[in-house]
């Protein structure tokens, strides 16, 4: 989700800054800001995104259960990727 955030207003510290509907979540600008939760499950953390029990998925694409979702510099996209 890193970099697909446009707003840079306004900062946010935690999802508590935010209204229910939204997370504080990593922007363009190097901060974070308040922006829509995503309907595919990223994670709660914005790096690592990976849990043993329930699926994971990246870019609306399921990943292996040895894999995570992380973000790819190259590509600007999350991506499957051994953990």
């Amino acid at each position: 989700m890193r970099n697909t955030v446009t707003n840079c207003a306004p900062r946010c510290i935690g999802d508590a800054q935010c209204p229910s509907n939204q997370k504080c979540c990593p922007n363009k600008c190097g901060h974070t800001s308040c922006a829509d939760i995503s309907p595919v499950n990223t994670g709660s953390d914005g790096g690592y995104k990976g849990s043993s029990n329930q699926a994971v998925y990246c870019n609306g694409v399921r990943c292996a259960a040895y894999e995570k979702c992380q973000y790819d510099r190259n590509t600007r996209r999350d991506k499957c990727t051994r953990v």
